[in-house]
């Protein structure tokens, strides 16, 4: 959601009271509350004569008591600055503390978020007093001043009891199984929260039956204490939503039309996968859901970059195995689930993922041995492997592929049926027949098959012919997922001479087979060793997308290749990784679509879109923000959704942000600063200064995988930037870890 043009001036507490007290000056303080989500902002005006850091308090009081309660306040950040610090304690401790720290702000007016949903139940109107005070560094009082505040809440609805459709008991004996409401958990609203009572396999859906018309935005929160998940769809989605439980988090839903909608809850299978796990404190439970009307006017004003035209193509990556990994897939119909949360994205082309050649495949091939036992994932930083039976699982009940496929033309959604280059995963049950027969074919330490020999050409080409026999109108190969299958430029060309040859033989009624080729740029290892201009030339592709491999080239020039395909029928989508290593989420990634489309892109490919589009992948912050992935296929929403950010970036409280939320040798610390102009940034590692991007996006780290990041138990990054004339400071203490054969 954006965070000014929803307001639409709608401001309450115009009555500014300013109270002086002893050593403190008199300072302006006024309240705004947002229309959608009905949390206060708090303006405060910092004197010209404050310290450069000041500490802010917040306390409000109802009218008519005399206590003073500490308010559930934050600063004003963007989407992209709490993306960065959301899993470090930092909100956590604002919300529960009642005040906040304040560099730079001298002379500035100030925001302050007041999270009234943690405080004040819905449906109820209150009128307030709300008071800030500022303190400087020795704890002495700087400024003060306080106002009133009417908070209308009596036209929110929010789930209730009453509203669940009583053909299943709530009311259940303890230990028997079943949905239960209680209002004894801890930090249960007053209307009580929903529980459960687990068994082997999940318990039915619970229907809800809110009875509501028109627009409603849509509020969930899942408790953490007890440990909990939840998933909620309405009754006209196509999948679910998985909330995991947050302290501080409220998730913004989305915005729906609610004519004749009923909410429905079930358990996450990760809450009762393990036989071991049944009725731990791990389970599916429901803290509150909040309903907040939206009238036409507010409705139309926060959807207006939903309607500019599509311009730009957006092919994104979806990994089928990894979605399977935590959840239990057993029909091929449950593949709809996820093409559809790909199709509300609005995505052009989906790049499905079937396996990787050397390993496996997650489809019922007879070229290959199927995986249908055990699958090894990839080790959290400093962890092990972790090892999955599901991935298995969803090669011996369902076709992956055809499922997919139908999938994606139910949804109008085209799909390409993906491999990627190569990784024989030696060692672990995921490895190929083929790999384990000819070793003198593999790399020396087993683990690329090398594509300079025939017959590993030949096999990779029996998969693709496999998979066209049976449907395929779109391919696609990987060669970041990785590039060590190839040894020189005229090997890659060879095989995609081959590969076009053999899709022409299945072009039919003048409609051609599409290739799409996912390649590395030269920063990255292995990267030069591919040579696009041939491809392009001799026409033997349809889709050229040059990307980073990890994190050695996130923002790598691209201008090159755009002009490469510039006037041809081939279309250049560069990459941009929605992992944590690429631009922060999700104001850095439509800042950097802005600055390809500038360049001249047909679009963007979007790898490991899963984690911001669906699934067992997905990340909290991408929760309700289908929005910015659908508003890639606009330039112009693209580039307003950028002048958004940037009219608004001053107001935000001035800060450093240091993203280094995958702590590995090929990821660079990016740098997120809001606030102010930056207008000097220098880049510090053990105290020692490091190359570093001197322009946004910011980026600490020389670019090019020769220039990874040197492995070490313990790191302190250190940005320090001058910010409207002023220098700032801020540092990371973490520990880097090696990283994906790069």
């Amino acid at each position: 959601m954006e965070q000014k043009s929803m307001k639409m001036g709608w401001i309450l507490g115009l009555l500014v009271v300013l109270v002086a007290v002893a050593g403190a000056a008199e300072m302006k303080v006024t309240t705004e509350v947002d229309p959608v989500t009905r949390y206060v902002e708090v303006h405060y005006q910092v004197p010209a004569d404050a310290p450069e850091m000041v500490t802010v308090r917040c306390t409000y009081q109802n009218k008519g008591e005399s206590d003073w309660k500490p308010a559930a306040v934050k600063r004003y950040r963007s989407a992209a600055a709490e993306t960065v610090i959301q899993d470090t304690g930092v909100l956590e401790k604002e919300l529960g503390g009642g005040e906040v720290s304040e560099p730079l702000a001298v002379g500035r007016e100030r925001t302050l978020v007041w999270r009234t949903d943690l405080q004040l139940p819905a449906t109820h109107s209150y009128d307030l007093f709300v008071k800030v005070q500022l303190i400087d560094p020795a704890g002495k009082p700087v400024a003060q001043g306080q106002t009133a505040l009417t908070l209308d809440l009596s036209d929110e609805v929010v789930l209730n009891e009453s509203m669940i459709y009583k053909r299943l008991p709530m009311q259940v004996p303890d230990g028997k199984p079943g949905w239960v409401w209680r209002k004894d958990l801890p930090n249960s609203p007053p209307q009580g929260m929903l529980d459960c009572n687990e068994r082997p396999g999940r318990l039915d859906p619970l229907a809800f039956m809110p009875k509501l018309t028109g627009y409603y935005a849509i509020f969930v929160s899942v408790p953490d204490k007890p440990n909990s998940e939840i998933e909620l769809r309405l009754a006209s989605d196509f999948y679910y939503q998985r909330f995991p439980g947050s302290a501080h988090t409220e998730y913004f839903w989305k915005i729906a039309k609610m004519d004749g909608e009923h909410l429905i809850a079930s358990q996450s299978w990760r809450t009762i996968e393990k036989p071991d796990g049944i009725n731990d404190e791990f389970r599916g439970r429901l803290r509150q859901v909040r309903f907040v009307p939206i009238n036409e006017k507010l409705y139309a004003q926060l959807t207006r970059l939903d309607r500019y035209p599509r311009d730009k193509f957006v092919m994104a990556y979806y990994e089928i195995y990894s979605w399977a990994y935590l959840e239990d897939v057993f029909r091929n119909s449950q593949a709809l689930e996820p093409v559809a949360a790909y199709a509300d994205a609005k995505v052009d082309a989906i790049d499905a993922q079937l396996g990787r050649f050397g390993c496996k495949p997650n489809y019922p091939s007879v070229v290959e041995e199927p995986l249908i036992g055990d699958a090894i994932g990839d080790a959290p930083p400093g962890g092990e492997s972790p090892s999955n039976a599901n991935v298995g699982l969803l090669g011996l009940y369902t076709d992956c592929w055809l499922a997919v496929d139908r999938a994606g033309r139910a949804m109008d959604v085209s799909v390409f049926a993906n491999f990627g280059a190569g990784n024989a995963y030696p060692g672990t049950p995921m490895t190929a027949n083929f790999a384990l027969k000819h070793p003198e074919w593999m790399s020396p330490d087993k683990q690329w098959v090398q594509y300079k020999f025939k017959p590993v050409r030949e096999y990779v080409l029996s998969m693709y012919k496999e998979i066209l026999d049976r449907g395929a109108k779109r391919i696609s190969i990987d060669f970041c997922r990785y590039p060590y299958v190839i040894d020189q430029p005229q090997t890659a060309t060879l095989f995609l001479t081959e590969l076009r040859a053999m899709a022409d033989q299945y072009s039919k009624n003048g409609r051609r087979v599409e290739i799409s080729v996912r390649f590395p740029v030269p920063q990255v290892k292995g990267g030069d060793l591919f040579d696009p201009r041939p491809w392009v030339k001799k026409g033997l592709i349809d889709y050229l997308c040059p990307a980073a491999v990890v994190d050695n080239a996130a923002f790598a020039d691209m201008k090159s290749y755009i002009e490469l395909t510039r006037g041809s029928r081939i279309k250049c989508l560069p990459c941009i990784d929605l992992l944590s290593w690429g631009p922060v989420w999700p104001n850095g990634v439509t800042q950097w679509a802005k600055h390809l489309y500038d360049q001249g892109a047909d679009g963007v490919y979007l790898y490991q879109a899963d984690a911001r589009i669906g699934g067992t992948m997905q990340f909290r912050s991408a929760i309700g923000r289908r929005d910015v992935i659908a508003h890639l296929g606009s330039r112009k929403a693209v580039e307003e959704s950028v002048s958004d950010y940037e009219r608004e970036q001053t107001n935000f409280g001035t800060d450093i942000y240091i993203c280094y939320l995958e702590p590995y040798s090929t990821a660079r610390p990016k740098i997120w600063i809001e606030g102010g102009h930056v207008e000097e940034i220098q880049y510090f590692l053990d105290g020692k200064p490091i190359a570093g991007r001197a322009d946004a996006p910011y980026e600490l780290g020389a670019e090019g995988w020769k220039n990874n990041l040197t492995v070490t138990a313990k790191a302190t990054f250190e940005v320090r930037a001058k910010i409207d004339g002023k220098w700032l400071t801020r540092r990371l203490d973490a520990q880097i870890h090696p990283d994906y054969n790069n």
